[in-house]
């Protein structure tokens, strides 16, 4: 594995709608709630492509937390959501909702509540790159009289980049900068290294690779990954448990391993060992004074998106002093909103004195005996009596 070396490639021309699963519109039924009420949320799970016509399974979970703002930060189940599983078709949506108990986000006392949407599901990324190969005593040949090769043979696609289809990856590949090598026949093998990039191209990221296949041209053969413990497996095409396409095991040798010990999460860089022996220049090369070759890959992941959203929670705390008879779990929300009622926006208070209240159309309220202890904009502390209504 390298992680200073990082291989580009550019999106297939032929798809022309990017692929996508997203989780939008994520909301809350109302714009807050008291810390006695069931708490609900929802929003739409949708997936585009043309790449690929079935995605796979996905597996949705849902998850609630507190913000931790009174020192205890703690994790809570919902009491329902759903789907927790649905087969993903292109050009499709699903709705997803989430429900917790009333109360689940008193204990400990929090401003808000944090909810978490997740989706994870299988996909699978493909990538191809071309390069050219030439008899090494032809390529120095034409390089000593200031030819260029790929000009002499008419070759347009001096710098070919790897081309990779849609889907929640990118992929890179390179050897090393080079796009034309040549084999020494006074040699009796060529090295090289194929280095593959897979990068994120979604807000989610990977959880894990399944399996990643490589093929390489008839004649090469991969012999490691640099930081990897397993040499890859030599496989055939038609390999039931392999997505192979296109695949011809007379042109080309697949292999297939498994990364371990990687953080899948980010951008990752596989370094391939490739050997060519002497005995096999002829199958790489050609008739031709120029050959082109593909290196191809599949990548099998799972995927995970995640959306949160965050949900005020207003503290339903009761102060003993307020009288028996007004007693209830509303009681500082009911006055939160009576102070909203009674003063203009932005009244400034000052400690110990009762401002005078403002008149509502059709209503008048007079406040007999309000004391409080709090005037920063988070509430009413305590309180003896609330205003009583008069006729309009």
């Amino acid at each position: 594995l390298a992680t200073g070396d990082y291989y580009t490639g550019r999106v297939d021309s032929k798809a022309t709608v990017p692929n996508k699963v997203d989780i939008k519109d994520f909301k809350a039924t109302q714009p807050e709630f008291r810390d006695i009420d069931p708490v609900t949320v929802f929003a739409t799970l949708s997936a585009e492509t043309l790449d690929t016509e079935i995605l796979g399974e996905a597996t949705i979970a849902c998850s609630g937390s507190n913000d931790g703002s009174k020192g205890i930060k703690q994790n809570f189940e919902p009491a329902s959501f759903t789907p927790d599983k649905i087969k993903l078709v292109p050009y499709n949506s699903w709705p997803l909702t989430c429900t917790f108990k009333e109360g689940t986000f008193k204990q400990p006392p929090t401003r808000s509540a944090l909810i978490n949407f997740s989706v994870q599901f299988p996909f699978e990324s493909q990538a191809y790159l071309k390069t050219y190969w030439m008899d090494a005593a032809t390529l120095l040949a034409l390089r000593r009289q200031n030819i260029d090769p790929l000009d002499q043979y008419k070759i347009t696609d001096k710098n070919p980049l790897a081309v990779y289809t849609n889907g929640p990856l990118k992929i890179g590949m390179g050897l090393a900068g080079q796009t034309l090598l040549g084999l020494d026949r006074t040699t009796d093998r060529k090295d090289l290294t194929l280095g593959v990039t897979y990068d994120n191209a979604w807000r989610g990221y990977v959880v894990g690779f399944d399996h990643i296949v490589i093929l390489v041209p008839k004649g090469m053969r991969i012999t490691g990954v640099v930081g990897q413990p397993d040499i890859p497996r030599q496989i055939k095409c038609g390999d039931p448990q392999y997505t192979i396409e296109p695949c011809d095991d007379t042109i080309d040798n697949i292999y297939v391993f498994t990364p371990k010990n990687v953080d899948a999460s980010k951008s990752l860089t596989f370094l391939y060992r490739i050997e060519i022996l002497a005995s096999d220049f002829d199958l790489v090369l050609s008739p031709s004074p120029i050959t082109s070759r593909f290196f191809k890959t599949t990548a099998s992941y799972n995927y995970k998106l995640e959306a949160a959203l965050s949900v005020p929670v207003l503290e339903m705390a009761m102060d003993p002093a307020v009288p028996a008879d007004m007693a209830g779990p509303s009681m500082k929300y009911e006055i939160r909103k009576l102070r909203e009622i009674l003063w203009p926006s932005g009244a400034v208070l000052v400690e110990g004195e009762v401002p005078a209240p403002v008149a509502v159309t059709g209503t008048r309220c007079d406040l007999c005996d309000l004391m409080m202890d709090d005037f920063d904009g988070h509430g009413l502390g305590e309180c003896v009596e609330v205003c009583k209504a008069c006729g309009g």
